[in-house]
């Protein structure tokens, strides 16, 4: 398989964003996240990012922000493989802020 640059250029993005996840460093994981969304606006995998976008939010303890972002993922992919994951973080998310 063949890969034009810009789909190396994502896939190395996101290879990094989740080198931080593991090292457990959501604010880099998210600046690298926000740097994809910016850069590849339309990329296929940006239900993905977006999804991964609202984890981080959450666990940077912005929950506001992590739910607009999971809307933005649910409005613009409603089929995605992550909608239902992303809606049940949005219910964890809005628990927790209920809870505060």
């Amino acid at each position: 398989m063949q890969y034009g640059s810009d789909e190396l250029k994502e896939d190395a993005l996101l290879e990094i964003a989740d080198v931080y996840k593991n090292e457990n460093n959501p604010t880099m994981q998210d600046q690298i996240l926000q740097e994809f969304i910016s850069k590849y606006p339309d990329s296929e995998q940006m239900d993905l990012v977006l999804y991964e976008a609202g984890e981080c939010r959450f666990e940077l303890k912005e929950g506001n922000q992590a739910v607009e972002t999971l809307t933005s993922m649910l409005v613009k992919f409603p089929r995605s493989i992550y909608a239902e994951k992303a809606r049940d973080l949005i219910r964890k998310i809005r628990k927790t802020l209920n809870n505060a």
